[in-house]
C-alpha cells in the first residue's frame, strides 16, 4: 500500500466517524428540544412507577441516545426533580434505548439512508417548531448510516492490507486490551457508547474484522460510556453525585455479562457488527435487569458510601397526585417557591464571595444554580397549568397567577445573581479595572442592602407563615433602604469618577454592578406587591377538598385576524 492510499484510508476512516459523532450530536440535539419538554414532565409524573420510569428512560434513550438523554437527567436530579431511587430506573431505561438504537445500526440499510437524509432536510427547511426538530431528527439518522458506510468504504477499498492489520493488532491479550482501551477512549469522549461500536459494525460491513475483538469492543464501550457522567456531576448536589455512580456500576455489571456471554453470541452470530450489537444489549439487558432487583441494597449502598454524613437538600415539592386537591397542591406550589428562592439566596451569597475572590468552584455552583431554577421554572410551569384546569374558587384562581408570576421573578432574580459573579470575572481579567478600597466598601455596602432584600424574600415565601402581607411589607422596607444606598452609591461614584479618583473603564463595571442590583431588587418589589393581595394565603380547612376538571369552554366569536392587522396600519388607531 502506497502512502497515498494510506492517506486517503485514514482520512475516508476519519471523515465517516465524524460524520458519525456529528449526527448523533445532532440527534441528540434536536430531539432533546423536541422532546426535552415532555421528558422532564413525565419524569415528575412517573415517580412512583418503576415500570413508567424505565419505559420512559427507553424512548430517551432511543431518541436522545446515551450523553444528551443523560445530561437531561443530571439536570433533573441536580434541580431534585427526580430523586436517587426513581433515577435507577431511567438510568437503565437509557442504557437499555442506548443499545436498541445500536441494534439498529447495525442493520445494512444503506439503500435507504438517503431517503431519510432528503425527507428529514426537506421537513426541517418547511416546517417550524417541534417538526422542524424532528425534520432535524430524521435527518440525523441518516446521516448516521452514512457516517457507517464511510467507514466501511473506507475500509473496504484495501481489504487484504486492512484484514491482515485487524487480524494482526485484535489478536491475543495485547490487541484485545488495546482495542478495549481505544473504546473506552472513544465512548468516554464522546459520552455514548454508539462511536465505538459504529467503528465495529462499519468494519465488519466491509469485511476485515472478524469476532475475534467484538467483546473488547462492547466492554469498552460499556465502561467509557458510563464513566462520562462521573465528570458531570462536579460541584453538583450530593443526591446528584450518589446517583451518577449509578450508570458505572451498570456498566460494570454488563460488562461482566458480556464478557460471560460473549462467545455463545459470537458463535450464534456470523456477523461481527450485529454480534456485537446484540451482545452490546444483552449484556446491558442482563445487567439492568440484576440492577433492578437490587435497586434498595444499590441505592442503600451509595448513600453509605458517598459523602454518608452531607445531608441531601429538599427534594421537590409538585406531587402530580396533589392535581385533584387544588388548595393542597398551591401549598406544594409555595413550598417549591421557597425553595426556590432559598436556592437563589444561596447564590447571592456565593456572588459577594466571588466579589471579593476569584473562586472557580464557587462560580460553577452559581451557574448551577441558575440552571436548576430554570429547570424548575419550566417543571413549575407545567404544575400551575394543570392546577388552573380544576375548578377553582376567585380566591384560588387568582392565587394561581401570583404563584406563577412570583416563580418568573424569582427566575429572573436567579438570572441576576449570576450575571453578578460573571462581572466579577471579568473584572478580575481588566487590572485597570480595580479600584480602591473605599470605593469597593461603598460597593460592597450597596450588595449588602440587595442581599438583605433576597433573605426578606426567602422569609416571606415560608409555607407556613400566616401573615404574608406582613412579610411583603418588610421586604418593601428593605428595598426602601436598598434604593437610598443605591442612589447615595451612584451619586459618590460619580464625583469620585470626576475628581479622578478612578479611570472610566472601572466606573462602566461599578455602573454594571448597581444596575444588576436595581434590577434583581425590582423583581423581589413585584413579588412583595403579589404577597400583599388578600388572595395570597392558603385556607387549611379546604386542603383535602376535590375538585372536578374544568368544562371545556367554547369560544362563540373568534376574533377577526384580517380586521386587527388592518388596524394597525391606520394611523388614528395606533
Amino acid at each position: 500500500m502506497s502512502a497515498g492510499d494510506m492517506f486517503f484510508l485514514l482520512s475516508g476512516f476519519a471523515g465517516g466517524l465524524a460524520l458519525f459523532i456529528f449526527a448523533l450530536d445532532l440527534l441528540a440535539a434536536e430531539m432533546r428540544e423536541a422532546v426535552g419538554a415532555y421528558f422532564r414532565k413525565q419524569a415528575i409524573r412517573t415517580r412512583s412507577r418503576t415500570a413508567g420510569r424505565f419505559l420512559l428512560g427507553m424512548v430517551g434513550g432511543i431518541l436522545m441516545q446515551s450523553r444528551a438523554a443523560g445530561l437531561l437527567l443530571i439536570s433533573f436530579l441536580n434541580a431534585r426533580l427526580v430523586a436517587l431511587e426513581d433515577s435507577l430506573a431511567l438510568w437503565c431505561g437509557l442504557a437499555v434505548g442506548s443499545a436498541v438504537g445500536v441494534v439498529v445500526l447495525s442493520l445494512k440499510l444503506s439503500p435507504y439512508f438517503f431517503i431519510a437524509i432528503a425527507v428529514g432536510f426537506a421537513i426541517r427547511m418547511a416546517a417550524a417548531g417541534r417538526m422542524r426538530r424532528i425534520g432535524g431528527g430524521i435527518m440525523a439518522v441518516g446521516l448516521l448510516f452514512l457516517g457507517i458506510d464511510a467507514i466501511a468504504r473506507s475500509l473496504g477499498a484495501h481489504v487484504e492490507t486492512v484484514s491482515w492489520l485487524f487480524s494482526t493488532f485484535t489478536s491475543g491479550w495485547p490487541g484485545w486490551a488495546g482495542v478495549l482501551a481505544g473504546a473506552f477512549l472513544l465512548a468516554a469522549s464522546t459520552g455514548s457508547a454508539a462511536p465505538p461500536l459504529a467503528v465495529v459494525i462499519g468494519a465488519a460491513h466491509a469485511g476485515v474484522m472478524g469476532p475475534g475483538a467484538v467483546v473488547a469492543a462492547v466492554v469498552g464501550a460499556q465502561l467509557g460510556a458510563g464513566c462520562l457522567v462521573l465528570r458531570q456531576a462536579r460541584d453538583t448536589e450530593i443526591e446528584t453525585r450518589r446517583a451518577v455512580a449509578i450508570p458505572l456500576i451498570l456498566a460494570l455489571v454488563s460488562s461482566a455479562a458480556a464478557v460471560v456471554a460473549g462467545r455463545w453470541v459470537i458463535g450464534a452470530v456470523a456477523d461481527a457488527g450485529r454480534a456485537a450489537a446484540l451482545l452490546y444489549l444483552g449484556s446491558v439487558a442482563a445487567g439492568t435487569l440484576l440492577t433492578l432487583v437490587l435497586r434498595g441494597g444499590i441505592t442503600a449502598l451509595l448513600r453509605r458510601m458517598i459523602a454518608p454524613d452531607e445531608q441531601p437538600s429538599d427534594g421537590s415539592y409538585l406531587d402530580y397526585q396533589l392535581i385533584n386537591r387544588p388548595e393542597e397542591a398551591l401549598r406544594s406550589v409555595l413550598r417549591e417557591l421557597h425553595r426556590v428562592a432559598g436556592i437563589c439566596r444561596q447564590s447571592m451569597y456565593l456572588a459577594g464571595e466571588i466579589m471579593l475572590k476569584e473562586d472557580a468552584r464557587k462560580v460553577r455552583r452559581v451557574r448551577l444554580n441558575e440552571d436548576v431554577v430554570d429547570e424548575i421554572k419550566d417543571a413549575m410551569r407545567d404544575y400551575i397549568a394543570q392546577i388552573s384546569l380544576r375548578q377553582l374558587s376567585r380566591r384560588q384562581a387568582i392565587l394561581v397567577q401570583h404563584l406563577n408570576r412570583c416563580m418568573v421573578d424569582l427566575e429572573r432574580i436567579g438570572d441576576h445573581v449570576a450575571d453578578i459573579s460573571e462581572i466579577s470575572l471579568i473584572r478580575f481579567r481588566k487590572p485597570e479595572t480595580i479600584v480602591d478600597e473605599e470605593t469597593f466598601g461603598i460597593l460592597y455596602r450597596v450588595y449588602v442592602a440587595a442581599r438583605e432584600v433576597v433573605d426578606r424574600v426567602v422569609e416571606s415565601l415560608r409555607p407556613e407563615l400566616k401573615d404574608h402581607q406582613e412579610a411583603a411589607r418588610r421586604i418593601l422596607e428593605a428595598r426602601d433602604a436598598y434604593m437610598r444606598r443605591s442612589v447615595q452609591a451612584k451619586r459618590e461614584f460619580t464625583e469620585r469618577l470626576v475628581s479622578g479618583r478612578f479611570p472610566p473603564c472601572a466606573g462602566i463595571y461599578l455602573t454594571a454592578y448597581l444596575s444588576t442590583f436595581d434590577r434583581l431588587v425590582k423583581h423581589a418589589k413585584v413579588i412583595a406587591l403579589a404577597e400583599q393581595q388578600p388572595q395570597f394565603w392558603i385556607k387549611e380547612s379546604k386542603l383535602a377538598r376535590v375538585s372536578e376538571p374544568l368544562p371545556m369552554v367554547k369560544v362563540k366569536e373568534l376574533i377577526e385576524a384580517e380586521d386587527y392587522l388592518r388596524r394597525l396600519q391606520l394611523e388614528e388607531y395606533l
